[in-house]
């Protein structure tokens, strides 16, 4: 009988929470011009590795760039970078709550302008 209350429980509990989904962070559109560039920047600040993808669209909807998966090591970060018009989504494979991320327009090593994600 203990054997299948702790089944049942085990069940009801993965009925109820389900099943883990990956997190969804997106940012504003940003535009770059000349020799600026766009950055989208996601740092892992949890205390272990961590699975993102970069996907970076541009104004139409087309994907530009994209970083398929990659594990970053934790409270390191990891970017991509495009010129022209775009917005970013990073993808995750826990909670986005483990991340920060932003776009970013940069001339050089200088941001001009920088936007959260959410």
């Amino acid at each position: 009988m203990k054997l299948r209350t702790l089944l049942v429980t085990t069940a009801l509990v993965f009925m109820i929470g389900g099943a883990a989904r990956a997190a969804e962070l997106s940012t504003a559109p940003m535009a770059s011009s000349g020799s600026q560039a766009l950055w989208c920047n996601i740092a892992n600040i949890s205390t272990v590795a961590q699975t993102v993808r970069i996907r970076i669209y541009n104004h139409a909807g087309a994907v530009v760039h994209d970083s398929g998966n990659v594990v970053i090591a934790p409270r390191v970060s990891f970017w991509a970078s495009v010129g022209g018009t775009g917005h970013c989504r990073f993808t995750t494979v826990n909670a986005k709550t483990l991340f920060r991320a932003s776009i970013n327009v940069y001339d050089g090593s200088t941001a001009l302008a920088s936007i959260p994600a959410q």
